[in-house]
């Protein structure tokens, strides 16, 4: 079986566009039984679950086929997330931009698990940058956080005295 993978943010024709180019891909092919993945990747995050829930129909032997690699979801960890769920049922992976397939090989596996350690990678990088500027601002003196006593002296706040404004700007239409 044959499983299409569409992922949208936005417009219903750029989703119209992935749709048609992944069913000029069966048809040049001869393939007629297939069925579509739909993921709305708007709003929240999606949990692990959610991403095991949307390919839960994969079985040993299928094809699941993507407009390209980046579809597969917004962030890499997302994108290596399902690769790792498609590799572990047992189905090969087809990139049509790319034009890869990634079979359910050892091969694919240590790929799989390069890019999963990237991840991790940079999302050490990422935290040990974020504390060492933290460091360096407290080192500096830099008061970091809410400001004491917000609470108790309104009027260091900012908009402290401007409420008339706040509610003049919000009335003709000003986004919060």
């Amino acid at each position: 079986m044959h499983h299409l993978y569409l992922s949208y943010q936005t417009s219903t024709e750029a989703l119209s566009s992935e749709k048609s180019s992944l069913e000029l891909w069966c048809a040049d092919r001869g393939i007629t039984e297939y069925r579509f993945i739909e993921e709305n990747l708007l709003g929240e995050r999606p949990q692990e679950k959610d991403i095991e829930a949307l390919y839960a129909d994969i079985q040993p032997g299928d094809t699941v086929v993507t407009p390209s690699l980046s579809r597969l979801g917004r962030s890499l960890n997302m994108a290596v997330s399902a690769l790792r769920i498609i590799h572990s049922a047992g189905a090969t992976l087809v990139c049509i931009a790319e034009n890869k397939q990634y079979p359910p090989t050892k091969a694919t596996a240590a790929w799989i698990s390069t890019l999963e350690y990237a991840v991790k990678l940079g999302s050490d990088i990422r935290t040990e940058r974020s504390n060492e500027a933290f460091y360096t601002s407290k080192s500096k003196g830099t008061t970091l956080g809410r400001p004491r006593g917000a609470k108790k002296n309104p009027e260091k706040l900012v908009l402290y005295g401007k409420e008339d404004m706040v509610r003049e700007m919000l009335a003709s239409g000003e986004p919060i």
